[in-house]
């Protein structure tokens, strides 16, 4: 989503020393600058990107009620360009995540219903599919496991909810998150590790959340890993290799208009704290949406700010 950070390994992933995670943020510099130039402040409402096995990003953006789409060779240069993926009005959200073998799935919240769209590995569209029906939609988050099951979390009326998609092309019912009743969920991004379960962070009144579901379909708890009150974006990342080289997950989260990173072991355990950082041009207090991806060739950090994003 925002630029290309060098990876953030176990120890470089502290770029300052940390706080206990739900002790609130510090306030840091750090960070390589960009690879990229700053381009021309936009009004982006949602941004990510996703990664393929060799190493090719797909980035997605929501702008101006519209969606559009771009690849991008590996490493850390941008040579791609915006095409239209989505070209009347009411996009808000987009996501994305890349399959092996089915291609690019997009989620996305048009008009507060869902829907959803994937590309072919021949490079074709396949067409729009409504997933939810009713105008309440506030944000959606995909992720797809090895056995091909894409799993959708959403916003909806300020609840969490989730479904499958399985590989045949079948669906699941919505069903509500069960360890979290409350209503005023605004962010969710998730993310399959290495051990094949899906991670899953929220931003809940302004605080960071962090549950994950088990392959056996259990549900973790909901637990507070922010508890400041000013986060407004909150995406996740887990490698996709297997523990005990793979598997962590990075967490980052805009919070009073900057960019913070946590980082999450395969076991569970949180290393240091939030550590946060200014990269390149994009000022501090501008972020205000983010979104994570780690890239399997080069476990690089790819980031965007929605004011930092152009046709």
């Amino acid at each position: 989503m925002r630029t290309t950070l060098a990876g953030l390994g176990r120890r470089a992933a502290s770029l300052i020393a940390g706080l206990a995670l739900t002790a609130g943020l510090l306030t840091a510099t750090a960070a390589p600058a960009s690879a990229i130039p700053p381009p021309d402040p936009v009004g982006t409402t949602s941004v990510t990107v996703t990664s393929t096995l060799d190493g090719m990003r797909h980035s997605l953006k929501a702008q101006d009620g519209h969606i559009y789409h771009r690849e991008d060779g590996p490493g850390i240069t941008w040579n791609g360009r915006w095409n239209a993926l989505y070209t009347a009005t009411g996009a808000t959200r987009v996501d994305a995540t890349y399959d092996p073998n089915l291609g690019l799935q997009v989620v996305a919240v048009i008009n507060g219903f869902l829907w959803h769209i994937v590309r072919l590995p021949n490079g074709n569209w396949t067409g729009w599919e409504t997933i939810y029906n009713a105008p309440a939609a506030q944000d959606v988050s995909i992720a797809v496991q090895t056995n091909g099951d894409a799993h959708i979390a959403a916003v909806i009326g300020g609840r969490l909810y989730h479904r499958v998609r399985h590989w045949a092309g079948d669906w699941t019912p919505w069903m509500s998150y069960p360890n979290y009743a409350g209503s005023d969920v605004s962010d969710v991004d998730v993310a399959v590790d290495g051990e094949n379960n899906l991670q899953l962070v929220a931003v809940t009144s302004g605080q960071i959340r962090h549950t994950a579901r088990y392959q056996s379909g259990a549900w973790a708890g909901f637990s507070l890993i922010y508890s400041g009150g000013a986060a407004t974006s909150v995406g996740i990342a887990a490698q996709a290799w297997s523990p005990p080289d793979g598997g962590d997950s990075r967490v980052v989260a805009a919070v009073g208009g900057r960019v913070f990173v946590a980082y999450r072991y395969s076991n569970g355990a949180w290393y240091g704290g939030w550590n946060g950082f200014d990269v390149g041009w994009v000022d501090t207090g501008r972020a205000g949406r983010v979104t994570v991806d780690i890239t399997y060739l080069y476990n690089f950090l790819n980031y965007f700010d929605q004011n930092d994003l152009s046709v």
